[in-house]
């Protein structure tokens, strides 16, 4: 299934990428993604509530092993992916390879097939390892829509995957607020409806970074953390109640990114 998209002649494509086009104009479809971020797993279980009270799809970027990886692998309604973190290598002078990043969070979570890395981080040396550990899809394109934008995923330059831009992340949303979810979901710009969050963001209902670095020093410490917690001003969890919300009330199917019509 597609994201419903108005039509657009701004951007001339070729061979796979017109079918890609072609079967998102066919059913207005909403991907909900979140990068797990080494979350505790009490934000975790608190986070998969919030989920299937939303009744919504999901794929997750998994950063760590846990417990809780059992339980949601039992939830149809759920994809997990991978989030690995190449900033060892970028910026503490690892003698670790991006294959070894790889490698090691593929062995936590075998059966992925998208990706997010942390920080977005990704280029043509990193892109060429994707095939070796399966993954299909790339994440790692951000790009805020505005009126008129035409945003299409595309066949990777390097290697046999798909890069799939996604319009909205909570942290940067909060770093630099753009948009609303009528806006998001509307028809006033073309592009898949790809939106990502932290489990973290939702369990404090983050309203601003400055809540978040508040909270940083706790996350540890469930009990501590819940003090956190905003409940006054609105903030994340409150955004992603309204999107999942109105995405549905506009006919909007929530789908996993690897049940989407990509191929």
């Amino acid at each position: 299934m597609g994201c419903f998209f108005k039509p657009h002649t701004v951007l001339t494509t070729t061979g796979n990428d017109d079918k890609i086009i072609t079967a998102m104009f066919e059913k207005k479809t909403v991907y909900f993604t979140f990068d797990m971020d080494w979350a505790g797993d009490e934000v975790l279980a608190d986070f998969h509530a919030l989920l299937k009270e939303c009744g919504v799809c999901a794929t997750i970027h998994v950063t760590h092993d846990t417990p809780m990886l059992s339980e949601l692998r039992k939830d149809d309604a759920i994809d997990l992916g991978i989030h690995p973190n190449y900033n060892p290598l970028l910026l503490e002078g690892s003698d670790r390879t991006v294959a070894d990043v790889l490698r090691d969070i593929k062995k936590i979570v075998p059966e992925a097939v998208s990706l997010r890395s942390h920080a977005l981080t990704a280029g043509s040396v990193i892109a060429r390892h994707y095939a070796e550990v399966g993954i299909k899809y790339e994440l790692n394109t951000y790009i805020p829509p505005r009126q008129g934008s035409a945003i299409f995923p595309y066949e990777a330059p390097i290697g046999s995957h798909l890069v799939l831009p996604f319009i909205f992340e909570d942290d940067l949303y909060l770093l630099k607020r753009s948009g609303d979810p009528d806006f998001w979901l509307g028809d006033d710009f073309t592009a898949p409806r790809i939106f990502n969050f932290h489990p973290i963001h939702l369990y404090l209902n983050t309203d601003s970074m400055e809540t978040y670095e508040r909270a940083r020093p706790y996350f540890k410490d469930i009990n501590e953390l819940r003090k956190m917690r905003n409940s006054t001003e609105y903030g994340m969890r409150d955004l992603f109640i309204e999107l999942s919300q109105k995405a549905k009330g506009l006919g909007y199917e929530s789908r996993k990114i690897k049940d989407g019509d990509w191929d």
